[in-house]
């Protein structure tokens, strides 16, 4: 995004250790919830995965981080921003592992 911070598509919290992965389409079949975790806001003000669109003959980068924490669970709920969690975040990693996919169109 234009604002040099980036635009967060989906933020999904308190995973419990035990989970190793998420169906595909997971944000919008209650899987995330099944499993303990929490939607909470993106930036477009949703509580649920909104998809790379960048402009068209544009490609744009995209980071997807995985963090652990040193405590079991954050201390918010579904109406949580992307800013809130990041500070919680920074506050409490112990490590996190990130890979970047390219979309274009």
């Amino acid at each position: 995004a234009g604002n040099g911070k980036g635009w967060t598509h989906w933020v999904v919290v308190n995973i419990p250790y035990a989970v190793n992965s998420l169906p595909e389409g997971a944000a919008g079949d209650g899987a995330v919830e099944a499993v303990g975790a929490l939607q909470t806001l993106n930036d477009f003000g949703q509580t649920r995965y909104d998809g790379p669109c960048p402009p068209a003959g544009q490609t744009h980068h995209y980071l997807v981080t995985l963090t652990a924490l040193k405590i079991g669970k954050l201390p918010v709920d579904k109406a949580a921003t992307p800013a809130m969690i990041d500070s919680y975040v920074k506050a409490n990693k112990i490590a996190s592992a990130s890979f970047t996919a390219v979309y274009g169109r």
